[in-house]
Order: C-alpha cells, then sequence, then structure tokens
C-alpha cells in the first residue's frame, strides 16, 4: 500500500515539474522597445521618426545574427517620413525581420510595408559589445548617437536616407512611437463686408377722396310754379 502510494506521489510530481518547465520554455522573454528620430540626409529631404520592438528571447540563428522570421516571439517596426507618412508592421507584417550584433554594431533588417515591399535598414554603433547567443538590453542604445542611419529602399518612393540623432529604449510592453499630430487646420477665411442696408420709406399716405356732397332736393312746387332760372335749386 505505501509503495504504491509512493508511486502515484512521483508521478504526480514529475507532472508538475514537467508543466513548470515546458511554461518557462514558452514563456516570452523581455520585450525591448526603441525609438529614434532624426533628420534625411544625401538628397532625401524631410524628417523621419520611428520605433521597434524585439523580445530578448529570441534565440540566435547563428553566432551574432537573430532571425524571428516565422517567429511568434514580439517583433515590430514603425516609421515615418514625410514622402511615406506612417508605416507599421508586426509579426508576419514586417518580415523577414533580422538583427545582427557583431562588431559593435547593431543592424535591424525588416519589410515595412509588405506592399510595395519597402526595406527598412536600421544601423546603431554601440560602445557595448553585444553577446553572439543573446539579443542586447537597452544599455547598448546611446541617447545622443554617431554614425547611426535610417534606410527606407524599394516600394512606391525614392530611397530615402537619414543620420538617427535621437534615441530612447524602454523595457516591457511593446508601445510603438505615437502617431504624428493631424495637421493645423488652415486659417479662417477673412470676415465678410457688412450687409449693405436696404432703407425702406414708409408708403405715402394716400390721397384724400373728395366727394361733391349730393344736390339738394328742388322744391317742385318753386319749379313748376315760376319756371324761373333764376329760382332753380342749384
Amino acid at each position: 500500500m505505501a509503495k504504491s502510494m509512493m508511486g502515484l506521489w512521483s508521478r504526480f510530481l514529475l507532472t508538475i515539474l514537467l508543466i513548470v518547465a515546458t511554461n518557462r520554455a514558452g514563456a516570452a522573454g523581455t520585450v525591448v522597445t526603441v525609438f529614434f528620430n532624426g533628420t534625411a540626409s544625401g538628397s532625401s529631404t524631410g524628417t523621419f521618426s520611428g520605433a521597434f520592438a524585439y523580445d530578448q528571447s529570441q534565440p540566435d540563428a547563428s553566432p551574432f545574427t537573430f532571425n524571428f522570421t516565422g517567429s511568434a516571439s514580439t517583433h515590430t517596426v514603425e516609421h515615418r517620413t514625410d514622402l511615406t507618412g506612417n508605416q507599421t508592421g508586426s509579426g508576419s507584417r514586417c518580415e523577414p525581420f533580422t538583427i545582427t550584433t557583431s562588431g559593435n554594431t547593431f543592424i535591424l533588417v525588416a519589410i515595412v510595408p509588405q506592399s510595395p515591399a519597402t526595406k527598412v535598414t536600421i544601423v546603431v554603433p554601440t560602445t557595448v559589445a553585444m553577446s553572439a547567443a543573446s539579443l542586447p538590453d537597452c544599455s547598448v542604445f546611446p541617447s545622443s548617437p554617431t554614425n547611426s542611419t535610417f534606410t527606407l529602399s524599394g516600394g512606391s518612393t525614392p530611397p530615402f536616407m537619414g543620420t538617427i540623432t535621437a534615441i530612447s529604449c524602454r523595457t516591457g510592453t511593446p508601445v510603438l512611437a505615437p502617431p504624428a499630430p493631424p495637421p493645423s487646420p488652415p486659417p479662417c477665411p477673412p470676415p465678410s463686408p457688412p450687409p449693405c442696408y436696404v432703407y425702406t420709406y414708409p408708403a405715402p399716405a394716400p390721397c384724400p377722396a373728395y366727394a361733391c356732397p349730393p344736390r339738394p332736393a328742388c322744391c317742385l312746387t318753386r319749379l313748376f310754379a315760376r319756371r324761373s332760372h333764376r329760382n332753380s335749386c342749384w
């Protein structure tokens, strides 16, 4: 009896340990979100901004190379330029998505948008050596980078090249850069001139109607008696 109980407890504990191990293996790692902005360079004009996010738990495909294509781990890219407007891709909508970290240089290559396919290349030299087997955290990204570039190629617009001038980073739930504020409303038109006043005069009073008084009745007795124009009634 005691042996059977020990056997049941052993199976129960083994099942619990397997469940815990599976959950740990499948759990997502820390998500790193990097925000950047800068100005165009070369023949490009205007400014740009954007963000990218990746899950540090993504294993390396080869030393210093991390390929997120087909991965369930978080990987997202957003960018905005004067020509392209705001473009966002996450998961399969930004693949192929690859990060390389060799030679103290962080390089991200992704496709956003997918149609027309636009290749996004972000290059950030770092002063900190990065691991060959794990993705870096926020500590490697300088707030005031030097020789950092942002490039768009392909798609329906001419290639865009820019210099990244500012970077910020956070860990946790990925939150992409906020959309640009809406354009200012057009200026109000000048006020309309005041309407012309129409002066109306009162209608003239109607002329009084003058009526002749009725003729007095003639005295028939006098008319027949005298028949004289002197004694006519009118």
